[in-house]
């Protein structure tokens, strides 16, 4: 299911950028496209109505398919791991980009993205 980003005031480029959260099997989801301030909260709730649907432990997500990322992104994966501990689920990410590994290394947060 795709849905188009719109804008909040963080720029046209970003509002104008296409994302998906495809289900890939029962405990699965791909993140497509940008994961920015502009879109950060639909991506979140989007997410979490997924994972809340998914069957199956671990939940893996794969973030190969991120493109644009920025502290946002940290932020809203962050949220689903912590998600997955208050549901008593666990939240494996998969393939996180090295920019957001960078970003997560400047704060602190880098041994959360790693279990891959």
């Amino acid at each position: 299911m795709k849905a188009a980003a719109t804008d909040n005031g963080h720029g046209a480029a970003a509002a104008s950028a296409q994302w998906t959260i495809e289900r890939d099997g029962p405990a699965r989801l791909r993140l497509l496209g940008p994961l920015t301030f502009a879109n950060a909260a639909e991506v979140w709730a989007r997410g979490t109505r997924e994972l809340a649907g998914s069957t199956g432990d671990p939940v893996e997500i794969d973030c190969s398919g991120l493109q644009a990322v920025d502290s946002a992104a940290l932020a809203v994966l962050v949220e689903w791991l912590g998600w997955g501990h208050r549901h008593g689920r666990e939240v494996r990410l998969q393939r996180v980009p090295a920019t957001l590994l960078q970003i997560a290394r400047i704060s602190e947060l880098d041994e959360l993205l790693r279990p891959d």
